[in-house]
């Protein structure tokens, strides 16, 4: 089941970022994501074939001082199936520090505490459900970069790629990008894809940015 947690997890540490003048984006967010995973392998429990859970997640960030910021961020996973149902759910706390590396492009560094917990249920003959679940914490860590692909008059468009892991039981690398619109100074719209040994994620997001 641990195998199970760690693409979770690796979302949650990349999808959250924040604004400030000596930077090239903003970074002081707030935002919502949905999505489904995807997983390489189907597993069972009794008899019911798992091979995707749909996701949703809620993040903020808040940058200091033009410098290092913070960031929380909850997701949860679930999907109901005839005779059982499963629940991932991840808690992250952390920061980074995005560094300028042209006025178009800014590289961030980041890491978090990460809480993990993945619920199995099962019915049971009386009606009612017996349920397992496994716990896990760690670091999560990684880096990505913010890019400004398509400046414009009519919109502005960015280009976030990223990899990051965690110390979780049994994580896998995770390899992403993300593809962001920015109808104003201060709403966005993104369609974000993760993939890695284990498993892969497509979302779409919302964040509102203070400029």
């Amino acid at each position: 089941m641990k195998r199970l947690i760690a693409p979770f997890a690796l979302c949650a540490v990349t999808a959250t970022q924040v604004a400030h003048s000596e930077t090239a984006f903003p970074y002081t967010s707030l935002g919502v994501s949905v999505g489904e995973t995807r997983f390489d392998e189907d597993f069972v429990i009794l008899g019911d074939s798992y091979s995707s859970i749909s996701v949703a997640g809620f993040q903020g960030t808040y940058q200091i001082n033009g410098g290092p910021y913070v960031q929380g961020s909850v997701s949860a996973g679930s999907e109901d199936k005839s005779q059982s149902d499963i629940e991932v759910t991840t808690l992250s706390i952390g920061g980074g520090f995005p560094v300028q590396l042209h006025r178009r492009a800014d590289l961030v560094f980041q890491a978090e505490l990460l809480s993990t917990e993945f619920e199995a249920c099962v019915d049971n003959v009386n009606g009612g459900q017996f349920c397992d679940d496994d716990d896990d914490s760690g670091l999560g860590y990684g880096v990505s970069a913010r890019i400004w692909a398509v400046p414009g008059n009519l919109g502005q468009f960015e280009f976030n790629p990223f990899i990051s892991d965690s110390t979780l039981d049994d994580s896998e690398t995770t390899f992403g990008a993300r593809a962001r619109a920015w109808f104003t100074a201060n709403h966005t719209a993104s369609l974000n894809f993760s993939t890695s040994d284990d498993a892969d994620t497509v979302s779409l997001s919302y964040i509102y940015f203070w400029q």
